[in-house]
C-alpha cells in the first residue's frame, strides 16, 4: 500500500487543475520530487539558506516547465532554483542534475568529472544508470532504474520506499 501511495505521489501532477502532463513534464516533476526521497550531506550546502539547485546539462527537454514546477518551492528549508549548463565544467553548486540525451556520447567523462560530488545524477537514456548515472527515468515499468552504488559513492542516501519502486542496477565500479 505504501509503495502504491509513493508511486502516486511521485507521478501525480504538481497542480491538479492543469491538464495531464506530457512525458517531459512528468520527468520534470520526477526531478523535483526526488528531492524528498534523497538525503544530502550537510556539506552539500554552502550555508543554511543556500539554494537547492536542480540543474540541466545539455539540451533542455523541459523548457520552462521545470521552472514552473519549482517556483516558490523549498526542499528541506532551501529555496529551489533551476540552472542550465552547456558543459560539465560550468557546474557549480548543484544537488540534482538531469543529464540530457544530447550528452550521451560523453556520459563516462561527465560521471568521472562529477565523481565525489554530492549530486544526484539523473537521465533518461538506455543504460544511463548502468554506466554510472544514479537514476534513469523510464517510460516503461518499472519507471525508475537506480544505481545505489553510484549514489552511495557521492554521499547520498536514497529512501528505501523509492528504491522499492525501482529496478536496482549498477556497474562494476559501483557494486
Amino acid at each position: 500500500m505504501l509503495a502504491a501511495l509513493l508511486c502516486v505521489a511521485i507521478v501525480a501532477p504538481v497542480r491538479a487543475q492543469k491538464p495531464r502532463p506530457n512525458e517531459e513534464q512528468y520527468k520534470a516533476i520526477f526531478l523535483y520530487r526526488f528531492a524528498g526521497f534523497v538525503e544530502w550531506p550537510a556539506t552539500a550546502f554552502a550555508s543554511p539558506g543556500a539554494p537547492f539547485v536542480i540543474g540541466v546539462l545539455g539540451e533542455d527537454p523541459f523548457k520552462s516547465f521545470l521552472d514552473e514546477v519549482v517556483k516558490g518551492e523549498f526542499v528541506k528549508g532551501h529555496p529551489v532554483i533551476t540552472v542550465r549548463y552547456r558543459q560539465v565544467e560550468q557546474i557549480g553548486p548543484c544537488h540534482i542534475l538531469f543529464v540530457s540525451s544530447s550528452e550521451s556520447k560523453i556520459y563516462e567523462q561527465i560521471f568521472a568529472r562529477l565523481r565525489g560530488r554530492s549530486i544526484l545524477i539523473v537521465g533518461d537514456t538506455e543504460g544511463f544508470a548502468s554506466l554510472g548515472g544514479m537514476i534513469r527515468v523510464r517510460t516503461e515499468h518499472p519507471r525508475l532504474q537506480v544505481n545505489v552504488g553510484a549514489a552511495k559513492a557521492a554521499g547520498l542516501s536514497i529512501d528505501p520506499n523509492l528504491l522499492s519502486l525501482a529496478e536496482i542496477v549498477g556497474d562494476k565500479r559501483t557494486r
